[in-house]
């Protein structure tokens, strides 16, 4: 005797591989998330280290921290009418 079951055409397999190959399809929409958020987030830290190099070399260039301070003030207070900003600096 054959123990081969054999089931009859119903919805019910159709709905299962329906099914499989939406899961499949969100699981490569997740795998491209994370590609694209690992992109995403070295960017930001390439532009991060970007910036820090730019301030390290730019207010510590000659000593002339104090002057380069100075006018990062004056540039604050300008953008944000007068608004008392300088403790922040404090």
């Amino acid at each position: 005797m054959n123990n081969q079951v054999i089931y009859p055409f119903t919805t019910l397999r159709p709905s299962i591989d329906r099914i499989k190959f939406q899961v499949e399809r969100l699981a490569a929409s997740i795998h491209d998330i994370e590609l694209n958020g690992e992109a995403a987030g070295q960017q930001i830290a390439d532009r991060g280290e970007q910036t820090w190099n730019n301030i390290k070399d730019h207010f510590t260039k000659e000593n002339q921290t104090i002057d380069n301070v100075d006018k990062l003030v004056d540039v604050v207070n300008a953008k944000f009418s007068d608004w008392p900003v300088d403790a922040l600096f404090a």
